[in-house]
């Protein structure tokens, strides 16, 4: 006979950072999915973020393949072509 014990995950400093860095992510890929972002000073105080940390975030979208440019007449970023931020995510929903 198996005896498993159920052991109820604890919160820590740690999750709340990776959950509030997950938020901050998806936030600024829907932003910048709608043209909404405003400047970048804007879009750091949306994103309750400071600009350099803004840039770092924009920056790994990039290295996860997003193409991202800022147009100065419209104000906004935007991505040059479709980007799906979870990929792998996407997959799975969109096969149910």
């Amino acid at each position: 006979m198996c005896h498993l014990r159920f052991v109820p995950l604890r919160k820590t400093p740690d999750m709340d950072n990776h959950l509030k860095a997950i938020y901050c992510l998806q936030r600024l890929h829907l932003l910048i999915n709608e043209g909404q972002t405003g400047t970048p000073l804007e879009l750091a105080q949306k994103l309750q973020i400071s600009r350099r940390h803004l840039y770092n975030m924009i920056n790994l979208l990039k290295d996860s393949g997003a193409d991202i440019k800022y147009s100065r007449s419209l104000q906004t970023f935007f991505y040059t072509k479709p980007f799906k931020l979870l990929k792998i995510f996407n997959e799975v929903f969109d096969k149910t």
